[in-house]
């Protein structure tokens, strides 16, 4: 089923394997009958063998089985019953899904699928799947188990810096602590950055690729034939198009993957393309914000990355989002998000026939209202909830998810902001007054050469605006605003180019 892959930039979680091998030697003892009273026994002498059982799609168990003995018992009723838990293992702290009765006739090799309510989430705390049968006189042959193993990616979005942010390495440590088996912190920083159209549907194909590796690495920790993967994709910003196109690429319906739940998390969407409809950003209408947008919109346009239409295969989808302005007082707001803030582009399209009939929309626009901000959010209070399944409707604050979400309203230049505002921002952030003042007349004087059209003064002027930078370098000015006005001006350069 699995072929030999090489395991690319993950880590597999083991000490758990040798667990698993001391239940599994446990589970193959006679379970008592101490263990089963509590379940409802059917009254049959039937000679039923359960053979094994699998997940058929997640929310579908089929089972395998013999019933024996026509003689003495044409056909049988059987009771059954599926609970999630630790260890495969049958005791008191299993907790039971869904119960059954099975009707069964004489025969060898049979089979039948069970519905349940509702989908088997993702729950590592509660890896193992059991179905239990009662209703004949040898039980030690009456279980049957797999187990669900979650295997997660986080990535991140547009990076001006070309460089993954640390936060992507640490949501999936916080993932592997939550008992996930496999965890890719997928780096495509170095493209994200190229204004070339393309780049989401190459990178989705290479993040699809590394994770099918790393799960078929599974097998040396333990990976029975009987065994289901679940899938786990947290992507921000662009990077939410990113795991939506690769969870398309993935193969979902072969293998332990057609029984396994794919949930995708996007954590502020935002594909670089420029809608007509509605501008999802706030801009600052000052001399920074100006040439910032400037810088957005033409960044977009090059990139024009498809608008998120939810891939075929999603089982489970939700999305955190917020519609900041660039004037919110919030400190959670970085300093370059004062100039140009980007919106979660949302409602994501659901297609017709898709797993998935209702998303998940979490508002954090109250909570955080920054789009680089959702990612610590989701990594310091939403990722620790993961291996219990907490639900977030019981965190402090907490959050309440909406089956729809509406687009922002409110987008573009933020009225009320200028000059003026602006100088407020650079001084609060550490600029002297006159420091600040001097840079926003230089960035207004190149703003008015770039919008007339003169390539030659504003060539002249970027290049006074990137040494008068690089002397404040040496300065005891803030240094993260310093990088990234310089970056703003890098951007600058390559956008004179396209005049």
């Amino acid at each position: 089923m699995f072929r030999n892959h090489r395991f690319v930039a993950a880590s597999v979680v083991g000490p758990r394997s040798s667990k698993a091998v001391r239940l599994r030697k446990r589970h193959r003892r006679a379970l008592t009958l101490e263990a089963l009273e509590a379940r409802t026994v059917l009254s049959t002498t039937a000679q039923f063998t359960m053979l094994g059982a699998t997940a058929v799609d997640p929310q579908t168990i089929e089972i395998r089985f013999h019933q024996g003995d026509p003689a003495e018992a044409p056909s049988a009723e059987i009771a059954l019953t599926i609970y999630r838990s630790a260890d495969p293992v049958v005791d008191a702290g299993d907790r039971a899904l869904v119960s059954t009765v099975l009707t069964v006739a004489p025969g060898w090799n049979q089979s039948a699928q069970i519905a349940l309510n509702e989908p088997l989430g993702i729950l590592p705390e509660e890896p193992y799947v059991l179905v239990v049968a009662s209703g004949d006189a040898n039980e030690a042959d009456n279980v049957a188990s797999f187990r669900k193993w979650t295997v997660g990616a986080v990535t991140h979005g547009f990076e001006p810096n070309g460089r993954m942010p640390s936060w992507v390495h640490e949501t999936a440590a916080t993932l592997r602590q939550q008992g996930y088996d496999a965890v890719l912190p997928f780096n495509w920083a170095r493209l994200s950055n190229l204004p070339r159209p393309g780049i989401p549907e190459l990178v989705a194909r290479r993040l699809a690729h590394q994770v099918t590796a790393m799960s078929h690495r599974l097998v040396a920790h333990g990976f029975q034939h009987q065994d289901v993967i679940d899938l786990h994709l947290i992507g921000h910003s662009r990077g939410g198009g990113v795991i939506n196109l690769a969870s398309a690429a993935l193969p979902n319906g072969q293998g332990p993957f057609a029984g396994g739940l794919v949930k995708l998390t996007m954590l502020d969407p935002h594909p670089a393309r420029n809608t007509t409809e509605v501008p999802y950003y706030s801009a600052s209408a000052g001399p920074i914000g100006q040439l910032s947008l400037l810088n957005f919109l033409t960044f977009q346009e090059a990139a024009n990355d498809q608008a998120v239409v939810l891939a075929p295969g999603v089982d489970q989808l939700e999305v955190f989002h917020q519609a900041a302005t660039v004037a919110d007082p919030s400190p959670l707001v970085a300093g370059d998000e004062r100039f140009v803030q980007s919106w979660g582009e949302v409602p994501i399209t659901i297609p017709s026939g898709s797993a998935v009939s209702e998303v998940a929309y979490y508002d954090l626009t109250p909570v955080v209202p920054s789009h680089n901000g959702i990612t610590r959010y989701y990594q310091t209070v939403v990722a620790p909830t993961l291996g219990s399944g907490l639900p977030l409707d019981q965190l402090q604050p907490p959050l309440i998810a909406s089956p729809t979400a509406d687009p922002p309203q409110g987008g573009g230049f933020l009225p009320g902001t200028g000059f003026e505002s602006e100088l407020q921002v650079l001084a609060f952030a550490g600029f002297p007054v006159p420091v600040a003042s001097s840079l926003l007349t230089e960035v207004q004087t190149l703003n008015t050469a770039i919008a007339e059209g003169n390539r030659f003064e504003a060539y002249a002027q970027l290049r006074h605006l990137m040494r008068t930078t690089h002397l404040l370098g040496a300065t005891p000015l803030p240094q993260d605003s310093l990088t990234a006005f310089r970056q703003l001006l890098g951007s600058t350069a390559r956008l004179l180019r396209t005049i």
